[in-house]
């Protein structure tokens, strides 16, 4: 019974986690090695922006848009229990519009400067660790924002919607790269999700059968302990004596117990019972809850063995009862007085009749 107790308040452990975004690990990017890679993107950036100051016509401008791809990046990489939270997305989509717009002051965005567009490719680059962390749909939104704004900007002064298209599509293939990544990878992570709570299942399904064939186990053998030396001594061909017969009888009341109040069949119970009845005394252990947990089966043993110590005569009946009553256990005492007993589950025990048979 202990071993049937211990196994069912077993917790399963998962061997896996039980969410996608704990699988794919999408807000839990790990620091110090997140610095690096903001810190590396804001090196390389600050050379795009400001490595040919010749072809920057407004320099504060460029300041201002630099910073806030600066702040941006270091929104979107900020780690966070989730996927990305909605108010940092917007934060970032924020700051990146403020920076695409500052350097849409330039005047020349055909310039044959090969950085001047910086300002793209670095709003792309955020918009696709934007997709990765789980918002595909607000970068996309996003980055059809920066291409109108782009032909808005080449329209502006003199170009083609073409050649504003141009500035901008190629950065398309690193955005479409990331969100396919991105969406790729949560379809595997679901996988990996289904497949690990199946495994839970099972195991837990296994945990199961496996206590139920030791506690089966279990009750065989104290069967065979308590029963087959008297089976054999029976089997021989001679009378029983009184001795023996009384021997029969507690067997017969114990394998009794041990069926229908499996509960209570645990020491010092077990002990308590039988001194009873070779006091005299008529015991009935009953177990209607089924499953009860060890802090509740040390409660109602320790009061049931405590009764049993002090009765002796007359019937005692002791049951555990149902799951959902108030109460966990009843105790009945038919003596010289009709006691009845009634166990709390926090194992405080109040009296609700005393009387004088």
């Amino acid at each position: 019974m202990d071993t049937l107790v211990a196994r069912r308040e077993r917790p399963i452990a998962a061997s896996t986690p039980s969410s996608v975004e704990a699988v794919l690990r999408l807000g839990t990017l790990e620091w110090p090695k997140a610095w690096v890679i903001v810190f590396l993107f804001i090196a390389v950036h600050a050379l795009l922006a400001f490595g040919d100051l010749a072809s920057v016509s407004n320099l504060p401008m460029t300041v201002g848009a630099f910073v806030c791809t600066s702040l941006a990046v270091i929104v979107v990489t900020f780690p966070s229990a989730q996927s990305i939270p909605p108010v940092a997305a917007v934060c970032a989509l924020l700051l990146s519009a403020a920076a695409a717009t500052l350097e849409y002051t330039q005047p020349w965005p055909a310039t044959p400067s090969p950085f001047a567009h910086w300002h793209l490719g670095a709003t792309t680059i955020v918009l696709v660790v934007l997709a990765v962390r789980g918002r595909v749909t607000c970068a996309w939104v996003a980055y059809a924002g920066l291409v109108g704004g782009t032909i808005l900007w080449a329209v502006l002064h003199g170009l083609t919607v073409g050649d504003g298209v141009g500035l901008i599509i190629r950065h398309a293939g690193t955005l479409l790269a990331g969100s396919l990544f991105a969406v790729g990878r949560r379809r595997t992570a679901k996988s990996l999700v289904a497949v690990n709570e199946a495994s839970t299942a099972r195991a837990f399904t296994q945990a199961q059968a496996i206590a139920a064939i030791e506690e089966q186990e279990s009750q065989l053998a104290r069967v065979n302990a308590m029963a087959r030396p008297l089976l054999e001594r029976l089997a021989r061909p001679h009378n029983l004596n009184d001795a023996e017969r009384a021997e029969c009888l507690h067997v017969e009341a114990t394998l009794r117990d041990a069926m229908r109040g499996r509960s209570l069949f645990v020491e010092p119970v077990i002990t308590a019972a039988r001194a009873a009845r070779s006091r005299g005394v008529e015991v009935a252990l009953l177990d209607d809850r089924g499953e009860a947990t060890e802090a509740e089966v040390a409660a109602v043993a320790a009061i049931v063995a405590g009764e049993l110590d002090s009765t002796t005569s007359g019937r005692f009946t002791a049951r555990v009862l149902p799951e959902g009553r108030e109460d966990l256990a009843t105790i009945v005492v038919d003596s010289h007085t009709h006691r009845m007993l009634v166990v709390s589950p926090e194992g405080h025990v109040r009296a609700t009749s005393n009387q004088t048979v």
